[in-house]
C-alpha cells in the first residue's frame, strides 16, 4: 500500500525500537504482508500490519473468550473495592515458533522482517493470548476475585486489606509470566472503575460515561453507514434501555434491501428516545446467589422482552404486603 510521506520517519523509529527489543528481525521469506501505519489521536503513529491473505488461508480457533455480561454478573455484592489492569503488550509476550515465523513477514522501505512474537493483526492472536493468560493465572489463590478478559484484568475484594492482599498476589502472578502492566491504564483499589465499557461498583452495572457522552454528541445519521455505526454502538448498551428493540424498530427498517434510505420525523424520533433512554439508564445490581430468582416476560409485536428479579417485592406481593400492613394497623378495633 502506498505510505503516507509523513508517516515514513514515524513508522522507521516504530521498527528500530521492535528491532532493539528483538521483537522483530530481519528475514528473508517467501511472503508478505502489507503495512498500513495508522494515526492515533495523539499525533503519534501505530504499525499496522494487514494480515487478511494469511487469516483467509489459516483455519480460525474457535472462540473461547467469554461473554462480557456474563463475565461483569460475577461480581458478588459485596465487593467494595477494585482494580483494573491491562496487560502491556500483551501478545509480544508469546514467542513464535521459528518455522513459522516467516509467514509473518511485512516489509517497509525496501527491508524485510518478522515477528519473533505474536503479532496484532493475526486472527488467532487474541484467542491464544488468552488460552495463556488462563494458563498464567492458574496458580493464582482467589480466583472468585479475579475477571480477566484477553489483556484486561479486574480484581474486586470485599473490603480494602483484603484488597492488598488479592492484589499482590496477582501482581506476583504476572510477573512469574513475564506479563507487565501498563501503568498509564491502570485503576489501583477504586470504588468505582471503567471495564469493557461499563461502570462497576458497589451497586452494580452502569453506563461508562465517557461511552455514553460520545453517542449523546453523534450527529442524526445520514446513510445506511452512520446508521450501522450508531446502533452498534447503542446495541452494546441495549441491556439498560426498556423496549430497546421497539424504540430502534423504526432505524432497522431503514436496512432492508428493498428500501431506500428516506430519513423521516419517525427515524429521528427514534433518536432522541434512544438518547433520552440512555441518559437516565438504571443501575443493574449483581445477582446475589444466595436467593431466588424471579423471570418475568413477556410477548408484543415487534419484540421480546424478559426481566430477571430477586428480593425485592413483585406488584402481588406489594398489595399483599400492603394488605397485611392495613390488617395490623386497625387491628386494634377488632380486637
Amino acid at each position: 500500500y502506498p505510505i503516507p510521506q509523513e508517516a515514513v520517519p514515524h513508522i522507521q523509529q516504530v521498527i528500530d525500537s521492535l528491532l532493539q527489543q528483538s521483537i522483530i528481525r530481519p528475514c528473508r521469506s517467501i511472503c508478505n504482508s502489507p503495512i498500513w501505519p495508522v494515526r492515533k489521536p495523539n499525533g503519534s503513529w501505530r504499525l499496522t500490519i494487514d494480515y487478511r491473505r494469511l487469516n483467509s488461508v489459516t483455519p480460525a480457533m474457535a472462540p473461547v473468550v467469554a461473554d462480557i455480561t456474563q463475565l461483569t454478573t460475577k461480581l458478588q455484592p459485596t465487593f467494595t473495592h477494585f482494580t483494573v489492569l491491562d496487560i502491556s503488550n500483551g501478545f509480544w509476550s508469546l514467542p513464535l515458533h521459528s518455522d513459522c515465523q516467516y509467514k509473518f513477514a511485512f516489509s517497509f522501505e525496501g527491508v524485510q522482517y518478522t515477528w519473533n512474537c505474536l503479532p496484532q493483526g493475526f486472527h488467532n492472536s487474541p484467542a491464544l493470548f488468552h488460552l495463556a493468560m488462563k494458563q498464567a493465572l492458574k496458580s493464582f489463590p482467589f480466583p472468585s476475585n479475579l475477571i480477566q478478559y484477553v489483556d484486561d484484568l479486574l480484581l474486586a475484594s470485599a473490603d480494602f486489606t483484603e484488597h492488598l492482599q488479592h492484589l499482590e498476589a496477582l501482581l506476583q502472578c504476572l510477573q512469574q509470566a513475564g506479563l507487565k502492566v501498563n501503568p498509564d491504564e491502570a485503576q489501583l483499589c477504586l470504588s468505582q472503575v471503567s471495564f469493557l465499557g461499563v461502570t462497576l461498583s458497589s451497586k452494580g452495572r452502569s453506563l461508562d460515561q465517557h461511552k455514553l457522552r460520545v453517542i449523546l454528541s453523534l450527529p442524526l445519521p445520514t446513510d445506511v453507514t452512520s446508521l450501522r455505526s450508531f446502533l452498534g454502538m447503542c446495541n452494546f448498551m441495549r441491556m439498560f434501555v426498556y423496549d430497546f428493540a421497539a424504540i430502534c424498530k423504526p432505524l432497522y427498517s431503514l436496512f432492508k434491501t428493498d428500501t431506500p434510505f428516506n430519513w423521516q420525523p419517525i427515524h429521528t424520533e427514534a433518536v432522541t428516545s434512544l438518547k433520552l433512554a440512555l441518559t437516565s439508564a438504571p443501575v443493574l445490581m449483581a445477582p446475589d446467589y444466595s436467593l431466588p430468582f424471579h423471570l418475568f416476560f413477556s410477548f408484543s409485536f415487534p419484540a421480546l422482552a424478559a426481566v430477571l428479579m430477586e428480593q425485592k417485592y413483585t406488584l402481588c406481593e406489594m398489595v399483599l404486603l400492603t394488605a397485611h400492613w392495613a390488617l395490623q394497623h386497625f387491628l386494634y378495633l377488632t380486637g
